[in-house]
């Protein structure tokens, strides 16, 4: 049996991806390029439990959620505050965004329906879902194979790379400092 109850359990999930919103933005506001020095972190973490998964170290599948859900509040985090410019972790919102789309287009007002908030809304959503269907292939392609307990790291590797990405697209390039005058009274 597991050791907590679901409640404390899930109390613990919420914390643990608050701690990774909250490491974001302390890596954010300790260095310019914070983001590009965490997101391997990401790839080490899945790495790690997908191995001690394969070498059957008997870590439950519902302790796993904890280094997935820190991970999860980093990337949601950076997507916030990064190029992207909204959350891309929870489908739930864009799927309002699409529903209210979809009840302008219904009442005719198609020009406010068609926006770039909307078309990202739909993007999320549609790559979420075509990520489930690669999922389900890979895991039936992967099934009794060593690579069954190594799903996650290319892809995890891949958002590592796309965070890496979103922090220089997204980061302001130093502007130089202006040359200081010499001083005329050192003549």
């Amino acid at each position: 049996g597991e050791v907590l109850p679901d409640a404390v359990f899930i109390g613990a999930l919420i914390l643990c991806n608050m701690l990774g919103v909250i490491v974001f933005h302390m890596a954010e506001h300790l260095h310019k390029y914070g983001t590009t020095i965490i997101s391997p972190v990401g790839a080490v973490v899945i790495g790690l439990m997908e191995l001690a998964a394969y070498m059957d170290w008997g870590i439950s599948s519902r302790l796993q959620l904890y280094p997935l859900t820190f991970i999860f509040g980093i990337q949601n985090a950076m997507s916030l505050v990064g190029v992207v410019g909204a959350p891309t972790t929870q489908c739930t919102g864009h799927l309002g965004n699409l529903a209210g789309a979809l009840q302008k287009i219904l009442a005719g007002k198609r020009g406010e329906a068609f926006n770039a908030k909307n078309g990202l809304s739909l993007a999320i959503v549609l790559f979420f879902m075509l990520g489930c269907i690669a999922g389900v292939f890979a895991v039936g392609a992967a099934k009794g194979t060593p690579m069954d307990d190594f799903l996650l790291l290319p892809a995890t590797v891949a958002l590592a790379m796309l965070m890496v990405t979103d922090d220089l697209l997204s980061t302001e390039p130093d502007k130089p400092e202006p040359e200081k005058a010499g001083d005329a009274t050192a003549l």
